[in-house]
């Protein structure tokens, strides 16, 4: 059985500070236990590219048909019917780093806590969790709440 969680990070744009990869794992530990502990049960990887409102608006626009930049995109790459492999390729996540930065400080709140909320979200997305019904989008705000507490955060819509 190999439970390791391998986060990949690629940094695209300089203006980003490190993100601690040990945090992200934790992160990620504690939406697997959230969601379904089984999870925890397999591998998994994870690519996280760190980059600028360019690249994630044409992204979204050649991969989701929208011509508007984001904070965040996540790519779902799992086939959940299938049987776990020992090590799954989970998905990609793109952070806009202009976009998490400008929001933060329109909202008041601290840019890691920014990122943290949305790489919760992200991750949620990865695990086939989506909002485009109103009793989806209250499901995945609570695990969001349950999630982001147990580091003291809260949401930061």
């Amino acid at each position: 059985m190999n439970n390791k969680i391998n986060i990949n990070q690629i940094y695209n744009d300089k203006r980003w500070p490190k993100v601690s990869c040990e945090t992200l794992v934790d992160i990620t530990k504690t939406c697997f236990r959230a969601v379904d502990k089984r999870l925890l049960d397999h591998g998994w990887e994870i690519d996280i590219n760190f980059t600028n409102t360019a690249e994630v608006k044409e992204i979204n626009n050649k991969y989701r048909q929208k011509d508007t930049d984001t904070n965040v995109l996540s790519f779902e790459y799992v086939d959940w019917s299938s049987k776990r492999k020992p090590v799954e390729f989970l998905g990609d996540i793109l952070f806009s780093y202009d976009k998490i930065k400008e929001e933060a400080s329109e909202r008041n709140i601290k840019f890691d806590h920014h990122l943290k909320h949305l790489f919760v979200h992200s991750l949620l997305h990865l695990l086939g969790y989506d909002h485009q019904t109103d009793s989806e989008e209250k499901i995945m705000q609570e695990l969001e709440f349950l999630i982001l507490s147990e580091y003291n955060i809260s949401p930061t819509y």
